[in-house]
């Protein structure tokens, strides 16, 4: 079950389905109150002591069960964890999602829970923004917590490019993603959401300065094609081999340069598409969304929850980071 979403999951989506089919369509984005309801994530999570026998005859406890606790009655266990870890209820992270929306700009796209709840977030969507006429960027605010012990809480930014249906997703860089360790005392830090709030704002000025550099910036094809070559090599880090290795070793090396060639020939499909069926023209912008696209189109087909939580953004933002290069 690529989706990760079970039996006792669910989410809630502002507008449009997800891939997979599942959760609560809604045609209004809702509050992240009405999102906590709605996507079903009014439920508690609680601390069990785990105790063992010691040498002594005695009783000790070194480790505790975090179990979900739901309205009905039911019970489910999301993983053990330390003696200092303490939890933060998913009411507590709607309370933090409304950090971002006192200015009543924010709401929520969408939010749910993972693998019987271990983990669950909050995607927040700002104000439209555009690298040109008609090309749309949204930004966004990912708040996501694992009650399973295996991640921190965390606040980061992101951008989604909705064009013909493409997702473009960008982090905003470490100095705009904040961690709040499982400790006593994380629901005072109020104060340190508000500054992620603030730097997100300046996050989404930054990126449309950024974007409508990349959309007056025209390349020649040449530098198209150094570009995704560049990309691949560098960015991506894939082995792309000369043909005469290719012709020499054959194999894997010949496989890896089919590959290779394949997937560029895809970024070079779109990237035509974009500046000439859609007037685009040869912009650094057109060049950069043809990768983003392509990647897109393979995490839909290989669909992973740690999508979600990164790895994606990260190779995503090494793409931007080479376009800028560009300018």
């Amino acid at each position: 079950m690529a989706h990760e979403i079970t039996t006792t999951d669910h989410l809630v989506l502002h507008s449009r389905p997800a891939w997979h089919g599942l959760g609560t369509v809604v045609e209004r984005a809702p509050s992240p109150q009405e999102a906590l309801r709605l996507a079903r994530l009014d439920w508690t999570v609680q601390l069990h002591d785990l105790s063992y026998q010691t040498s002594t005859g005695g009783q000790r406890v070194d480790h505790r069960a975090v179990v979900r606790h739901d309205a009905d009655g039911s019970t489910g266990t999301l993983g053990v964890v330390g003696p200092e870890y303490t939890p933060i209820q998913n009411a507590t992270l709607a309370e933090l999602a409304e950090q971002f929306n006192r200015d009543g700009i924010v709401r929520v796209e969408s939010a749910g829970s993972l693998n019987g709840g271990q983990r669950v977030w909050f995607l927040l969507r700002g104000e439209t923004i555009e690298a040109r006429t008609g090309d749309e960027t949204h930004p966004y605010i990912l708040i996501a917590n694992a009650h399973d012990g295996s991640a921190a809480l965390t606040a980061s930014g992101t951008t989604v490019r909705v064009v013909c249906s493409n997702t473009l997703g960008m982090a905003l860089g470490s100095s705009r993603k904040i961690a709040f360790r499982h400790t006593s005392g994380i629901a005072s830090r109020v104060e340190e959401i508000a500054r992620v709030s603030r730097e997100f704002v300046a996050g989404r000025d930054l990126r449309q300065q950024q974007m409508m550099a990349l959309a007056a910036k025209q390349l020649t094809r040449a530098e198209v094609e150094d570009f995704f070559m560049g990309v691949y090599v560098r960015t991506l880090g894939l082995q792309l081999p000369t043909a005469a290795e290719a012709a020499a070793k054959g194999g894997r090396v010949q496989a890896a340069r089919t590959k290779a060639e394949e997937r560029i020939g895809r970024w070079a499909q779109i990237a035509t598409l974009e500046w000439d069926v859609r007037g685009s023209g040869r912009t650094a912008w057109a060049a950069m969304n043809a990768i983003t696209e392509e990647m897109g189109e393979r995490e839909a087909r290989h669909e992973k929850a740690a999508e979600l939580f990164g790895g994606a953004a990260e190779r995503r933002e090494a793409v931007l980071q080479a376009a800028l290069a560009l300018v």
